[in-house]
């Protein structure tokens, strides 16, 4: 429902004021300043000048072909391969205008598999971002990312979303009928260029509605955040910030027996942005965390218990861009949760991509991306153990004209335990996929 009110708010917002389709400078949207740690936004591969297409309507759509060794994410000689075939659509409202921004993207694709049949279905991915500009002070930004995926190759959910704001992306299931979503509003205070403020509410979910093979249920998670910080610039190119932070995960499904079935994060996390030149940003942040459990009776007769733990919280990004290349990296170790076998868990990984565009004749550009995890279940947990996982990903993508572009991709995830495993929660994995895609020009929207 949450979802459903912001699609519609955001298109009421949209409709009546989508002008000409233009095309502005990055450096109008995005004022090469230093940012603290906390707003919730993820770097990006953008290259440095890339023009960023404003006030249009864009509608594509494509075809993709990959073979996947693992489909069910088994271990070992049980392993089972399949063929896939998806068909995908998009479509783009993007909006730039004096008092307030808009983009809403909605990727829905079908994918058929071969083996598997029953695992064919409609598969749904949305992102949308609105920042309104309430007076000379004041101003509002509403964000929701949504994903209803099977997860053929690892979770998608929370893409869009940077910490401290996004679900546990480092975790992986298999074949699973998965939902998230996570809606944030910021409410933010800009009194002059040295100080601002904001606080943050933001409601997040991950729900499994369907069983993993082998019979074995999942995890769900829900709950609110919400948080403030307030934010200093000694200079042009350095913010020194504070931000306090409060989240609720509350946990239903295939609960263990002695389970933690709430958790309750305080956290206070300081950090520093650095913005040397207009290419590169770097951010930083440390602090501690106050963990509190509340684990279910173990029988009807017992009460509740609660345990208290303190941990240390860190992390941050570098991002750069020179010519056309685009890379960052993004350490961090924060509590999150469980990714559906676990009710949460300390999560210490780096995510590092570079893009490049290769000096061939027409335009090509190649994508790396690398993620590193530990995600460390609680002590009080009755199935406490931990899952480590490696991914990595190369595409290459090749524009024919401006309407038209292939694209070819390899994926590979790596998940091992520590100790015994919950069903298929350690596996390896191999996708490759060729895609095809075309984007009708854009529609210019005017008053």
């Amino acid at each position: 429902m949450k979802k459903v009110l912001i699609i519609t708010a955001s298109l009421l917002l949209l409709a009546p004021v989508l002008v000409r389709a233009q095309v502005v400078s990055p450096t109008a949207v995005t004022p090469p300043t230093a940012t603290a740690y906390g707003n919730g936004d993820s770097p990006t591969l953008d290259y440095f000048g890339q023009a960023v297409p404003t006030n249009q309507f864009v509608f594509a759509t494509g075809y993709q072909f990959s073979y996947d060794d693992n489909v069910v994410a088994l271990a070992g000689s049980s392993k089972k391969s399949d063929e896939v075939n998806d068909i995908n659509a998009q479509v783009k409202i993007s909006h730039l205008g004096p008092r307030w921004t808009t983009s809403i993207e909605y990727v829905p694709f079908y994918e058929f598999y071969n083996e598997f049949s029953q695992y064919n279905r409609l598969n749904q991915h949305m992102v949308a971002d609105i920042n309104a500009k309430l007076n000379q002070r004041w101003s509002l930004r509403i964000r929701d990312n949504f994903d209803d995926l099977t997860s053929p190759s690892g979770s998608s959910v929370n893409s869009g979303s940077g910490s401290p704001s996004g679900l546990n992306p480092s975790i992986f299931v298999p074949l699973a009928a998965e939902q998230g979503n996570n809606a944030r509003v910021d409410l933010v205070w800009q009194p002059n260029g040295r100080n601002s403020a904001f606080i943050y509410g933001s409601y997040e979910n991950r729900d499994f509605t369907q069983i993993i093979t082998g019979g074995n249920n999942l995890i769900n998670t829900r709950g609110p955040n919400t948080g403030a910080e307030y934010t200093w610039l000694p200079s042009e190119h350095t913010a020194i910030g504070a931000l306090y932070l409060f989240s609720r995960l509350d946990f239903s499904g295939a609960l263990p027996v002695g389970s933690p079935e709430r958790l309750d994060i305080h956290g206070f996390l300081p950090s520093m942005g650095w913005r040397p030149s207009a290419t590169m940003q770097i951010t930083a942040f440390g602090g501690v965390e106050f963990a509190n459990q509340t684990i279910a009776p173990v029988t009807p007769s017992t009460a509740r218990t609660y345990k208290n733990q303190v941990l240390w919280a860190a992390g941050g990004s570098i991002a750069g861009q020179r010519n056309r290349t685009s890379w960052y990296i993004v350490p961090q170790r924060l509590v999150t949760d469980g990714g559906g076998y676990f009710s949460f868990v300390v999560s210490t990984s780096v995510n590092a991509a570079v893009r490049q565009q290769l000096p061939l004749p027409g335009r090509w550009d190649a994508t790396i991306n690398f993620l590193a995890a530990k995600n460390e279940a609680f002590a009080g947990q009755s199935n406490s153990l931990n899952l480590n996982a490696q991914t990595a990903s190369v595409g290459v993508e090749h524009l024919f004209t401006q309407s038209l572009r292939a694209q070819a991709r390899y994926d590979f995830i790596h998940q091992t335990n520590s100790n015994s495993a919950p069903i298929n929660a350690e596996f390896d994995r191999n996708r490759v996929a060729v895609g095809i895609y075309y984007q009708w020009t854009a529609i210019s929207q005017r008053r």
